[in-house]
């Protein structure tokens, strides 16, 4: 594009969505784009990737749009970065755009988010928590409800096997660990009861846990 923004050299995706100058440039297109900062802040035109370029800032990998202007399919979520162009002594002489689609991308993201979302609703407002154990490499990923039921802060001590197993009572702990390790070799379901020691001394707690292994790539186990 030139200085103003105007398509110079094209393809015709590019030209579908820009015929003309670019939206920061032509306030006629500003009300069909939409751009979004990582953060989920809305930006100004000022702040759109091909004025940032031809202020002379690269933008790159961009930034998230939402473009109003296709009426069969409606609104389409697109990735737009902008580099400067210069000239033989350094000036500025305009910028190169590139048009990503992201649209499908970018609804499974807010589709798992939603999803996430709720399950951490859920949990928290039924006193619950959950993890996974990764068997691959023996990670542990626990949510911040489960850390509470243990008596714990979020990030406190290492999610790790030995933590969980040590929390366990004594008097439970073998019958526990055997049932999951079981579970997790076989490919089963369980379900059980048991008692955790609070770091608080001479508390403890009951917990019911139900688990299942998950067949995939990276195989786990999770459980709620």
């Amino acid at each position: 594009m030139d200085l103003q923004g105007r398509p110079q050299v094209a393809n015709k995706v590019y030209k579908q969505f820009v015929p003309g100058a670019v939206p920061s440039q032509d306030a006629s297109r500003l009300k069909i784009w939409e751009a979004y900062h990582d953060s989920g802040r809305r930006l100004c035109p000022r702040d759109y990737p091909a004025a940032r370029a031809l202020r002379g800032e690269p933008v790159w990998p961009g930034v998230t749009f939402l473009y109003h202007g296709d009426e069969g399919r409606g609104p389409i979520w697109m990735r737009v970065a902008a580099i400067p162009f210069r000239g033989r002594n350094g000036e500025i002489v305009g910028a190169i755009a590139v048009l990503a689609d992201i649209d499908e991308e970018q609804r499974v993201r807010d589709t798992l988010y939603a999803s996430e979302l709720g399950m951490r609703l859920a949990l928290d407002s039924a006193k619950a928590g959950n993890w996974e154990w990764r068997l691959t490499d023996n990670r542990n990923q626990w949510s911040d409800s489960l850390w509470g039921l243990y008596g714990l802060k979020a990030g406190q001590c290492e999610p790790c096997y030995a933590a969980w197993t040590a929390s366990i009572h004594p008097d439970d702990r073998k019958r526990v660990t055997v049932a999951v390790n079981n579970a997790a070799a076989g490919g089963l379901e369980f379900e059980l009861e048991w008692r955790v020691n609070l770091p608080a001394k001479e508390q403890r707690r009951w917990l019911f846990c139900r688990g299942r292994p998950r067949l995939c790539e990276k195989s786990g186990f999770s459980e709620q």
